[in-house]
């Protein structure tokens, strides 16, 4: 029933997205979601269970807000708000008590202000020209499914990647996990990303301290055990010690290299949410979900993000995706059921 609501929640949110971008933002979220469903729990004394899917979604909304603050008419908000009435009147005690929830999952005390103030009149931060960002998802053409994850596997990440035709200058991708860092009753049990190794310089990020990810770090399927830190973490683990670059630290109960810190309240390109502690190289997700090998194509877990080329617009980024669907039904039997 949670999960059924969170799916509405995060629906009923995306009519207050612009039209341009809102099935990209439903995807975004909706991937996110899932990967919350199918995160691994830790036991009792582990730490910090993962959040309930209804406080997620509801995050949704001032996220939505803060979009559709970006591309404000009042024609459109008009519009936007008349969908989201006719959507409330279908079904109004089930929009009554998703609301309830909503209220509750954002609190509804004197933080609301500071909530809306930090994640709708700011953009993310520690990401250059962030309008230039474009969410790329691939989506299933079944009617009959209840959320699209627009998630991608290896292959078809890399191919994405490699294939940009132009439009995009970079490509790079993320993925939800969680972890614990460090050993016994000191341990945090932190959320994170797996990045591929252009994610960093694709959002134009600088390190706090020492270095970032990098295409070098991603090469070889389980054999870069290192890891940028946030710098909320480095402040609250550490203190803020220089030193912690270069140390090795405990990840899962697996030794990694601290190689740097992220720039203070980089939180990916999500402002609402679950906000990573943790950065590795996607090529170090293996140790951690699914049975399936690292390179199937059926193991969808990759959020891509691509940055337009000077010149380019979202016209010529659809043909792209178009060129995408193409090679990747070409590629393999499994991608003959989606769509980018």
């Amino acid at each position: 029933m949670k999960r059924a609501v969170a799916g509405w929640l995060l629906r009923f949110a995306a009519g207050l997205v612009p039209r341009t971008e809102r099935r990209a933002w439903l995807e975004e979220w909706s991937a996110e979601l899932h990967a919350l469903d199918h995160a691994p729990t830790g036991d009792a004394d582990s730490g910090p269970e993962l959040p309930d899917p209804l406080r997620f979604a509801a995050g949704a909304l001032p996220h939505a807000v803060w979009l559709r603050s970006e591309a404000w008419s009042p024609r459109g908000l008009l519009d936007d708000l008349r969908l989201a009435l006719r959507m409330m009147g279908r079904a109004p005690a089930f929009a009554a008590g998703a609301m309830l929830t909503l209220a509750l999952g954002i609190g509804v005390n004197g933080a609301i202000f500071s909530l809306v103030n930090g994640l709708v009149l700011r953009a993310p931060p520690g990401i250059v020209d962030a309008e230039r960002l474009v969410q790329i998802g691939r989506v299933t053409e079944d009617p009959s499914a209840d959320l699209a994850w627009g998630t991608f596997s290896w292959p078809n990440a890399q191919l994405v990647a490699e294939e940009s035709n132009g439009v995009f200058r970079q490509v790079a991708g993320y993925s939800l996990a969680q972890f614990s860092v460090g050993e016994g009753p000191e341990a945090d049990v932190v959320f994170g990303h797996f990045v591929t190794g252009s994610w960093f310089d694709l959002l134009g990020s600088t390190p706090a301290l020492g270095r970032l990810v990098q295409p070098g770090d991603d090469q070889t399927i389980g054999g870069h055990p290192v890891m940028v830190v946030s710098h909320g973490l480095w402040m609250r683990r550490w203190g803020g010690d220089p030193d912690l670059v270069g140390r090795s630290v405990l990840l899962d109960g697996a030794p990694y290299e601290v190689i740097g810190v992220a720039p203070e309240g980089f939180v990916g390109v999500h402002t609402v949410g679950l906000r990573p502690e943790v950065f590795l190289p996607a090529v170090m997700n293996p140790g951690y979900r699914g049975d399936l090998p690292f390179g199937s194509w059926r193991w969808s877990w990759l959020n891509m993000v691509g940055r337009l080329a000077d010149g380019a617009d979202e016209i010529a980024a659809e043909s792209t995706a178009d060129l995408w669907t193409q090679r990747m039904r070409a590629a393999h039997p499994d991608n003959a059921e989606a769509q980018v």
